[in-house]
């Protein structure tokens, strides 16, 4: 091989070495480094109104608009019968910026139970596509308790971005 078909073939490897290289995912479900939210509203879809029932910054964690002091309130039901809440959910960058949320899209919503909080509360062990809806996410209630979720600006197989824990509550 002559010198000149050595030197094509390095500057061809070298670009698509580095182009694999930053297109590795963290298989970590906790991987903050990626694309951060500055603010989140939590909207109760099960409202005509659909109002803003919670708020978080970055700055200054969460604020509760309509529960006094948890993201949400559910009221226990039958486990064949379980009550569920939708909450929609609306995620904004540090431009300002709302974040596209899709089911089938980059990015979506999720939530899981904060670490050290309350398990058994909410129902998680259901399957993905009844829990996450791309904009939205449904809460079952499970036994009467409380427990802390943080919610996920989740993007393919990892999360970007998580907001601080937040009580929710399941009650009789």
């Amino acid at each position: 091989m002559n010198k000149t078909a050595k030197m094509f073939g390095l500057f061809f490897i070298l670009p698509v070495v580095i182009f694999i290289a930053g297109c590795e995912r963290s298989t970590d479900p906790h991987d903050n480094g990626h694309r951060d939210m500055e603010e989140v509203r939590i909207i109760d879809r099960t409202q005509t109104a659909r109002p803003v029932i919670a708020t978080w910054t970055h700055d200054d964690g969460w604020e509760f608009i309509e529960y006094a002091d948890a993201i949400y309130e559910l009221s226990k039901s039958a486990e064949e019968d379980r009550t569920r809440v939708s909450l929609g959910v609306e995620i904004y960058d540090h431009n300002g910026d709302q974040i596209e949320l899709d089911e089938a899209g980059e990015y979506q919503v999720r939530y899981w139970i904060a670490e050290g909080a309350q398990e058994g509360v909410i129902d998680i062990s259901l399957d993905e596509d009844i829990l996450f809806h791309g904009d939205h996410v449904h809460i079952y209630g499970l036994e009467v308790g409380e427990t802390e979720v943080e919610f996920i600006l989740w993007h393919g197989d990892h999360a970007d971005a998580v907001t601080d824990p937040a009580p929710f509550k399941v009650v009789e």
